[in-house]
């Protein structure tokens, strides 16, 4: 009996330190529990600015693209890659018949005497070359 009674005036005497020691137990988890919490809120918040700076690199990449993609689709475009395929690959729209000519034994020795005659442009413009041709110089 004398034991519980030294006890429980122990207890009696220490119970306001025991109740801060409790205070204090519970504020340190929830300062802990609280700064875990950020900890992560900040590695996200990282991830999310990221995850933006990425979206905004696309965005423009994208906005470049599809100016790109605009530009090729417009009519004058298209015509001129046109006339790049009938001027440099012979290519012809279905429908239409490809003229080639082909010039004579003779034909290419008159030609190759106009352009030794012609010095100061090395060799004469296909254009001189039809009018000469059609005119009969």
């Amino acid at each position: 009996m004398i034991v519980l009674e030294i006890a429980h005036a122990a207890l009696t005497r220490h119970r306001g330190r025991i109740a801060i020691l409790m205070l204090v137990l519970v504020w340190g988890y929830f300062l802990i529990a609280f700064g875990e919490q950020a900890w992560r809120a900040r590695e996200l918040q990282e991830d999310v600015d990221g995850q933006q700076a990425a979206i905004a690199v696309l965005a423009t990449e994208n906005a470049a693209l599809q100016a790109q993609a605009d530009r090729y689709a417009t009519d004058a475009y298209l015509d001129y890659a046109q006339a790049i395929a009938r001027r440099d690959l012979n290519l012809a729209n279905p429908g239409e018949t490809v003229l080639l000519v082909r010039w004579e034994a003779g034909q290419a020795q008159a030609d190759t005497l106009d352009v030794s005659s012609d010095t100061d442009t090395g060799q004469r413009p296909n254009w001189q070359r039809w009018l000469d041709l059609f005119s009969g110089d």
